[in-house]
């Protein structure tokens, strides 16, 4: 069973690779974001290919039950024994978040391992024994495959419930079986090799849920991220032929040839090889990518499916009305199946409502984005309006100043009208400067916080670059002792911008955090997320940190990046710190001449 029962475990999405052209600093091209290198992949391809072939020609004269689970142990052997070491290599490089779905599917793979080995160990020592150990096995491996697809599912479910996915692939999985279980029950509990028989059925039924999970997350993530989903689904439908071949050879009393079953196991275990070769380091993006209305359910397969198999069950159960326990049988699983579909429509329309209520409270948000912004653009208005004020009264000094030494430097001349006409001046321009009071009595803001002149368009600015996506939590706390002129402010926030914009192109992350605190003379900005990070050794282009180090330098500040890979990056600025050499921007006229 060992690679054979792997078909329940790679279920999809663990990772995808990164198009070249949309690659991002701090992410790896598409070749390095793979777990092992390209050798190992190609190996694995040609032992892949290499033992179907061998196993073809190896197995042409294996008869029976002995020789049978003889030859399938040893080809589930030759991968089961670099797998082993490959599974756990791969569950410690992936990314942190995934790394609980590969250790649950390592206990898995163990599991089998183990009861596939005490087949072969045990078998003539104490046969009883060999199939309680066995036995153990696969059930421990149905979990340990189970609880890991369950996880990564959540994992990639976003704000989607997990009550209608648990349902879904319950119902689904019962409406593929229930019509084979009426059909082959009686023969799998009554074969000779009903041990056998039924390990393989369950195994069957564990399958069905396994290709139903690989599917579904295929068509959650992005597409770039989907060639190892699909690579899962692949993998997951040739154990579950492999799992029905099995039972069908059972019930056969193993009188067929078992040649082109245990090809078919060389080519199950060799992809479940595959799939462990080709686990990649960045995980996917699932459905937490999409904002809540792109989340809704809209896809009724499932319900479309329970309406087919009804009918199959019911002609079931009156063609095999002879038999006792197939009617009864019949009527409750159509039961079980109405009762579930009704509990699953119950679940999505409470979990589309809540979808559709978190739409209504961004937009809520926006408002009131909207309403702080405008509030800024009122205190800009007044700020602008205060210059304006200032240089008017300094032309006025200066005028009133200019026009006095003017009546003094000329005694030979008539003082009359030149005092009349430096009168006249120094009246109109006071009248001015009272005009320009009044205007700004017109254009004072209400009195607020001088904190809210930076935190509401930063919210703004945040919201408008992820719009109905989904947002990561900002945090920010401008200490009350910052007070920072019209120009720091000003830089400071286009800075913050210019780390926010860099946050959203290349992060992943769930919460940022900003601050503004005074040092000194000085002031900190510090922007911190906790997404995928980079490696600083790596080329930044296009990272915005020269814009930033050009903002800072206006004010003899300087900007510093601290980043590690999975840790997430943390962007400093000082404001008002000597700049360091060669860092202080040159500002030059160009003109059309050059």
């Amino acid at each position: 069973m060992a690679v054979g029962m792997q078909g329940v475990l790679p279920t999809a999405g663990v990772g995808g690779t990164v198009p070249r052209r949309q690659r991002r600093p701090g992410t790896r091209p598409a070749e390095d974001n793979f777990v092992f290198p390209l050798a190992v992949r190609r190996a694995g391809w040609l032992l892949l290919v290499l033992t179907v072939v061998a196993v073809a020609w190896a197995s042409r004269s294996v008869e029976g039950e002995h020789d049978h689970i003889t030859a399938w142990v040893l080809t589930s052997a030759v991968f089961a024994i670099p797998g082993l070491w490959l599974t756990w290599l791969a569950g410690s490089r992936v990314a942190p978040s995934d790394r609980p779905v590969w250790r649950l599917w390592y206990l898995g793979f163990c599991s089998s391992v183990v009861g596939t080995t005490a087949l072969l160990a045990l078998r003539g020592q104490n046969w009883d024994w060999a199939r309680a150990v066995w036995l153990t096995g696969v059930a421990v491996s149905i979990l340990g495959y189970g609880a890991g697809n369950a996880v990564i599912m959540r994992s990639r479910a976003g704000r989607r419930a997990t009550a209608p996915d648990v349902l879904d692939l319950t119902t689904l999985v019962v409406a593929v079986t229930a019509p084979v279980a009426l059909l082959v029950g009686d023969a799998v509990v009554s074969s000779d090799d009903a041990w056998f028989a039924i390990s393989w059925s369950l195994i069957t039924i564990a399958l069905v849920h396994g290709v139903a999970c690989a599917g579904v997350l295929a068509a959650r993530i992005r597409r770039e991220d989907r060639g190892l989903a699909w690579l899962a689904v692949a993998l997951a439908s040739a154990a579950l032929v492999e799992s029905a071949g099995q039972v069908a050879l059972a019930l056969d009393d193993f009188r067929a040839p078992s040649t082109a079953l245990l090809a078919w196991h060389a080519l199950a275990c060799g992809l479940g090889s595959i799939f462990v070769i080709h686990a990649v380091r960045q995980p996917s993006v699932g459905l937490e990518g999409l904002p809540p209305q792109a989340q809704v359910r809209r896809r009724n397969v499932v319900s479309v499916l329970v309406l087919a198999v009804v009918p199959v069950v019911v002609v079931e159960a009156w063609l095999e009305r002879g038999t006792d326990w197939i009617p009864l049988a019949a009527g409750g699983l159509v039961a079980l199946l109405l009762v579930m579909s009704t509990l699953r429509h119950l679940l999505v329309a409470r979990e589309t409502g809540r979808l559709y209520l978190l739409v209504e409270q961004a937009a809520d948000e926006r408002r009131q984005l909207l309403a702080d912004v405008i509030h800024h653009v009122e205190g800009d208005r007044y700020r602008m309006a205060a210059r304006l004020h200032q240089q008017a009264m300094s032309s006025y000094s200066a005028m009133a100043t200019f026009v006095t030494a003017l009546e003094l430097s000329a005694p030979g001349r008539p003082g009359a009208a030149l005092s009349m006409v430096a009168a006249r001046t120094r009246t109109d321009l006071a009248q001015q400067v009272d005009s320009l009071r009044d205007v700004l009595a017109a254009m004072a803001p209400p009195q607020g916080e001088s904190a809210q002149r930076l935190v509401a368009p930063l919210r703004a600015y945040v919201d408008n670059l992820y719009a109905d996506g989904c947002r990561p939590e900002l945090e920010i706390d401008v200490d009350e002792s910052v007070v920072p002129d019209w120009t720091t402010e000003v830089l400071a926030l286009r800075i913050i911008q210019a780390a926010l914009d860099n946050i959203h192109q290349h992060s992943r992350c769930r919460h940022i955090t900003v601050t503004l605190t005074p040092r000194g003379q000085t002031v900190v900005i510090d922007v911190v997320d906790d997404g995928i990070g980079f490696d600083p050794s790596e080329p930044t282009e296009g990272s915005g940190l020269a814009t930033m180090r050009t903002f800072a330098g206006f004010l003899d500040g300087c900007v510093e990046v601290l980043a590690e890979p999975e840790r997430g990056t943390w962007v400093r600025a000082v404001l008002g710190a000597p700049v360091p050499p060669g860092r202080r921007p040159d500002l030059r006229l160009v003109s059309e001449e050059g």
